[in-house]
């Protein structure tokens, strides 16, 4: 994915997700080329600011579109007991 210096680029519409609170929960993330949603900002941008009625917009979408990660949570070192801790100062 590129972005051009002489050009707005439009990404997509985005969707974040993420399970419920637990240990090794999936975040997921979406990226798609909504033309309603393109024209809208598009509208705006030049609503806004009538000096870059000159400009082009391209629509550019990250590859891959679908992204899935685990998120492993690791209590604080802190709250540990104090059998597990290996570093004594």
């Amino acid at each position: 994915m590129s972005v051009g210096w002489n050009s707005f680029t439009y990404v997509g519409f985005w969707r974040f997700g993420a399970d419920s609170p637990k240990y090794g929960r999936m975040l997921s993330l979406s990226m798609e080329d909504v033309e309603d949603d393109r024209t809208h900002a598009t509208e705006f941008l030049m609503q806004t600011y009538p000096s870059l009625d000159t400009q082009t917009v391209v629509s550019v979408l990250p590859n891959p579109p679908i992204l899935q990660a685990r998120l492993f949570e690791v209590m604080p070192y802190r709250r540990y007991p104090t059998y597990f801790r290996r570093q004594w100062w």
